[in-house]
């Protein structure tokens, strides 16, 4: 299951309308404040809802322009909820669910009955009726597909919680195996019954008085009727969510939330990389991981090892990142991924990028850095130079004087031949630098050369 398409519109950095393809795996780049944080923000309300307190709409809107966030799911051979299965369509062999949350106000006939619609509601597109509905008039809830976001400024709390939805919840739920099933949990939950209910001196032996008083009162005013209290174990989920991690440094043991930022993060990026790799879901889960900068506070090895279990993770589950790094673009596959730039940081300027390599073993970390991020690195110079002298047995016409001190004489060389001369012999100091826009053209030329 897997978002194919998602629509936004007047949604913080995205005035008027915005649309995104998206594949398993999904990088997102660009400068800061160009809108790449608030895809997955978008993604969050859609499916979460409005946080409390937190505006979304873009400063540029009028009054009468609404917000509006709409995706594409192709659910797969996965089963849908029965409030949801009548918005379930064809199309291409696959099937899809069409949802949207909007701040626009309005009043729809929804079987038989007035309802409406608003930004509380997450709305499911019904292709018999031709309109967006709200199912079964459910405001919120909606699991159709699981919107797991992780922001660069994210507390511990937000990320490493037990909870069932989170990525450490995951973790463990996975990992506990049958213990609810084990005779240890068994025996504990029969000592349980026996230390607050049955038992001779149990918390409802001690409440005795205490519910006789009330049931007296109740009695009188009410008719025949008594008050007990009664104390049930906690179910198996809360058990897992009054848990907590510590940290053991240097002999000293400390709560995770006490320590730094930066660790916190690592942590989370740890169990990240542990869930890349055990059997914790299957071909037909329903969650979108957006991660928020993972390269934050890593070392550039430690960024190739996470995103290589990003990616692991992507064949699973569907990933969307934002990334400054070309350490972790690096790791980008040509034949499959999606690469979104952004530009502008007043309205946000987007633009695919179908490819950020040209050359056949790559992407290389000097190509991501050229065609990702605009500069122009002498090791592509090279790169390019070195493919298409060995391997295309291509040259270019001449255009340049050298001057080689060494035979001490002057020689014609192409431009391509000039910069790599440059490059590779800094001594020949009787030879001017080469221009940035020189190299530009340069690499311009190499790779029109391995595209025709």
């Amino acid at each position: 299951m897997k978002i194919t398409k998602l629509t936004i519109e007047n949604f913080k950095m995205f005035k008027d309308r915005q649309e995104f393809d998206l594949s398993d795996m999904n990088f997102l780049i660009g400068e800061n404040n160009t809108g790449k944080t608030a895809v997955i923000e978008a993604l969050d309300y859609l499916v979460n809802g409005p946080a409390k307190d937190k505006v979304y709409k873009n400063k540029n809107c009028t009054i009468s322009e609404n917000i509006s966030i709409e995706a594409i799911v192709d659910i797969g051979n996965s089963e849908v909820d029965a409030k949801y299965s009548s918005y379930v369509y064809e199309g291409n062999g696959h099937k899809f669910i069409k949802i949207k949350r909007s701040t626009k106000e309005e009043k729809i006939k929804q079987s038989g009955k007035d309802v409406d619609l608003n930004e509380k509601k997450i709305l499911c597109w019904s292709s018999a009726n031709n309109l967006y509905e709200n199912p079964v008039g459910k405001d919120t809830t909606f699991n159709v597909v699981e919107i797991v976001p992780i922001y660069a400024k994210h507390t511990v709390g937000d990320v490493v919680s037990f909870d069932s939805s989170k990525v450490l919840g995951k973790l463990v739920k996975s990992s506990v195996g049958d213990f609810f099933e084990s005779d240890e949990y068994k025996n504990f939950k029969s000592e349980h019954d026996k230390v607050f209910n049955t038992g001779e001196k149990s918390l409802k032996s001690r409440l005795g008085s205490l519910s006789k008083s009330i049931s007296s009162i109740l009695r009188e005013q009410w008719g025949e009727a008594d008050l007990s209290f009664t104390f049930d174990v906690i179910d198996n989920s809360n058990h897992l969510k009054n848990g907590s991690i510590l940290v053991n440094e240097n002999g000293k043991e400390y709560e995770l939330e006490d320590k730094g930022s930066g660790f916190q993060r690592t942590v989370m990026l740890s169990m990240l990389q542990v869930l890349s790799n055990i059997s914790l879901f299957n071909s037909d889960n329903n969650i979108v991981l957006c991660i928020d900068e993972p390269e934050l506070n890593l070392h550039p090895r430690a960024q190739e090892k996470l995103i290589e279990a990003i990616h692991k993770l992507s064949e699973k589950i569907q990933v969307i990142i934002t990334t400054h790094s070309p350490y972790i673009l690096k790791h980008y596959k040509k034949d499959k991924d999606i690469v979104y730039i952004f530009k502008d940081s007043a309205i946000a300027d987007i633009a695919k990028l179908d490819k950020v390599s040209v050359l056949p073993f790559g992407p290389t970390l000097a190509e991501v850095q050229y065609f990702a991020y605009n500069l122009t690195p002498n090791d592509l110079h090279n790169e390019l130079y070195g493919y298409l002298e060995s391997e295309l047995k291509l040259s270019f016409a001449d255009s340049k004087k050298w001057f080689n001190e060494k035979l001490n004489k002057e020689e014609d060389v192409s431009l391509q031949k000039f910069i790599r001369h440059s490059i590779h012999h800094p001594e020949n100091t009787k030879n001017d630098k080469p221009t940035e826009a020189e190299v530009k053209q340069s690499i311009r030329e190499m790779i029109a050369k391995i595209q025709i």
